[in-house]
């Protein structure tokens, strides 16, 4: 994971909007063909089947708890995320909910089912 903020740009807490396109276009340059941003409600849990290609995503706010087995990693806000890419795992996102832009190459790569 690196730091999204590592060009030493710097967003102010009411212009996120500006960071999310900042973000949207780093990931069309870095060649991910479909970019979106979303927001999940606190507490959502989800399991996440494998991945067919490569998927990172930045979480802009909030933070959420990856799962595999017996292996845990929490994510926060400012972290740039590659997707892994075998097994099924899960994500809970904390308390505050959870602010995330997506790149994937294949649309629909990233589908979750709620718990």
């Amino acid at each position: 994971m690196t730091d999204i903020n590592a060009s030493g740009k710097e967003y102010a807490e009411d212009n996120l909007r500006t960071l999310i396109d900042d973000l949207t276009a780093l990931l069309i340059k870095q060649g991910f063909v479909y970019v979106s941003d979303w927001f999940d409600e606190p507490s959502t849990a989800y399991v996440v089947q494998a991945h067919k290609e490569p998927v990172t995503m930045y979480v802009v706010q909030g933070h959420f708890l990856l799962k595999d087995g017996a292996f845990e990693m929490a994510v926060n806000a400012g972290a740039e995320f590659k997707v892994p890419f075998k097994g099924m795992y899960t994500v809970e996102v904390g308390l505050e909910g959870c602010t995330y832009v997506l790149g994937e190459m294949t649309n629909g790569d990233s589908a979750k089912t709620k718990l």
